[in-house]
């Protein structure tokens, strides 16, 4: 696992650089519980590493919730026998690492995702884990989604109404990971940047 620099609350660079952003109006002031991760995600980088329970943030910077933060649980598992499941991810160079399910309060920053976050099916979680690697101009490139919703996990068209949410990893390290979020339907968008604490194994 690598040890990438986190931009979250708990880090001393963040706290000299906290910055108080105002929600929309009628509320109060909010300090963000992540910054920004600069940079692309190491082309070494182990979607696998990121298997246990996790204490996640979004922090909306964009949207009709801008300004507003919430906080949730994350959980994510290795794959169990995938055997008669159709292929969720369009692109060969893609691979379905991990799947689990989310308990967080989307709506709180602007965000929707298509069909329940809370499932565990693994025939549509309400997350799934997405690892993708490819060469581009000789440079060896590393992404990794978690795309949310089980409706949009579940294999087959993606939801008709275009309804999409995913966290975009920036940085791993042992005990957290970090990134970018991004949701929208075709009428409303919104977006920020999040982190995962890990606070348990399983």
């Amino acid at each position: 696992m690598l040890a990438l620099p986190l931009a979250c609350a708990n880090s001393p660079r963040l706290r000299e650089k906290r910055q108080v952003v105002p929600p929309p109006a009628g509320g109060g002031m909010v300090t963000p519980a992540c910054a920004p991760v600069p940079g692309l995600l190491s082309a070494r980088a182990d979607a696998a590493s990121l298997v246990g329970l996790f204490q996640l943030t979004l922090m909306a910077t964009a949207g009709r919730q801008s300004g507003h933060i919430v906080s949730g649980r994350l959980q994510l598992a290795k794959l169990g026998d995938t055997t008669g499941l159709p292929r969720r991810v369009a692109a060969s160079y893609a691979k379905e690492i991990l799947n689990g399910s989310a308990s967080i309060a989307l709506d709180g920053v602007g965000a929707l995702a298509p069909g329940s976050i809370q499932s565990a099916d693994p025939k549509s979680p309400g997350v799934l884990v997405i690892e993708w690697s490819r060469d581009s101009a000789g440079v060896s490139l590393r992404e990794i989604t978690l795309r949310f919703g089980a409706h949009a996990n579940e294999g087959g068209p993606p939801p008709f109404d275009g309804t999409h949410m995913g966290l975009f990893v920036r940085a791993i390290t042992a005990t957290q990971f970090a990134g970018n979020w991004d949701s929208g339907t075709p009428d409303a968008s919104a977006g920020g940047h999040f982190c995962a604490e890990r606070i348990g194994l399983h």
